[in-house]
């Protein structure tokens, strides 16, 4: 009998603790279109680049996906909470160095201040013929001063040459320190309007959008 108490009064306790729980959505924080559009791509598209030799490289869209998360990070929590599109990633893969390219916007929203500072910043990792994959990372912008803090940096240009090509408006992204001899990128040119135009690699071979 007491065992029977025991257990109808913790069963009574735990129903009115989740009664009481009342985790409501206070709203969804979203990238807004402007922010969206410094990344030109649909997702779908075929990349190709011709390198110092005249080879043509292509690189095919995987996918441009938004991710969204819940800044209580726990969807069984008892705390009110922001559905977050904390992310938006757009990949391309090519059969050179089995490498992917990725285009990543972060939102990146301060529960506190409710206040959003979009990143946009760009990433590759390649596969080739060896036990490891080399991820490397490239210097970021903010979307809201791009301009601005990509001349401070030195990683602005109205007009590049690439070759027998120019661009206009271009950003220059600096892959992180990466010390192995293996073949792999150290810079990449970027313009909103036609996304990836060159990728430098660290032989000097330069890849320059066709």
């Amino acid at each position: 009998m007491k065992y029977f108490r025991i257990t109808f009064w913790s069963i009574c306790l735990a129903l009115l603790i989740s009664s009481c729980c009342d985790n409501k959505e206070l709203g969804r924080i979203n990238f807004q279109q402007s922010e969206l559009e410094v990344n030109p791509y649909k997702g779908d598209e075929t990349l190709n680049f011709a390198d110092n030799n005249g080879t043509i490289l292509t690189f095919k869209g995987n996918r441009r996906n938004t991710n969204t998360t819940r800044t209580d990070g726990c969807a069984d929590c008892c705390q009110d909470y922001y559905t977050v599109q904390s992310s938006d990633n757009t990949t391309f893969s090519s059969d050179f160095l089995n490498s992917q390219l990725s285009v990543n916007l972060v939102l990146n929203f301060d529960e506190f201040t409710h206040k959003t500072n979009p990143n946009l910043s760009f990433s590759w990792s390649d596969h080739p013929n060896q036990s490891s994959i080399a991820n490397i990372s490239f210097t970021g912008f903010p979307i809201h001063n791009m301009q601005d803090t990509a001349a401070n940096r030195n990683l602005y240009r109205e007009v590049l040459t690439l070759r027998d090509k120019t661009f206009h408006q271009v950003y220059t992204a600096v892959g992180n320190n990466y010390s192995n001899d293996r073949l792999h990128p150290d810079s990449l040119y970027y313009t909103i309007t036609e996304g990836i135009v060159g990728i430098k690699f660290s032989d000097n071979n330069t890849l320059v959008k066709q």
